[in-house]
């Protein structure tokens, strides 16, 4: 999944800077705008869909929930509406389950600081990967 505050904000923010990455790598893909969906082929012929959603809203919650994902890339997470964002996190049930994700809290008592950032059990990762790795993370993930 790739979403943000809205579906047009994750298309632009997200979306876009990727598949113009896919195109100069020639990656091949298809992008279904009006269903907010997007299908990578790994080389091998698999095909993955990801959906692009809007997560600030109840609605938005209510398309998560049910959903089994393996990933998800976030734009600007601190922007997310809590309860959605603690759904989609909770649909990352898969082993090797990843979350990737843009923020910068505006303040320490923001829910993402309080909650992730200081939060002393969780293990954070930084990691810097290029397209090539997403890349292959997703198409060569099992289809449920």
């Amino acid at each position: 999944m790739i979403g943000g505050v809205t579906a047009t904000t994750a298309y632009q923010n997200v979306v876009i800077p990727l598949l113009t990455m896919m195109d100069m790598l020639q990656y091949p893909y298809e992008l279904k705008r009006f269903e907010w969906k997007l299908y990578i082929k790994s080389l091998s012929g698999h095909q993955q869909t990801i959906i692009i959603q809007g997560i600030n809203t109840r609605e938005a919650e209510g398309k998560i929930k049910g959903l089994t994902l393996y990933s998800a890339l976030l734009d600007e997470v601190c922007e997310l509406n809590y309860d959605g964002f603690k759904m989609l996190n909770s649909r990352l049930s898969l082993p090797g389950s990843f979350l990737l994700g843009t923020t910068n809290p505006s303040s320490p008592d923001h829910w993402v600081h309080k909650e992730y950032i200081d939060n002393k059990t969780l293990q954070i990762t930084r990691h810097y990967k290029t397209i090539q790795t997403f890349y292959s993370s997703i198409s060569n993930c099992k289809t449920m």
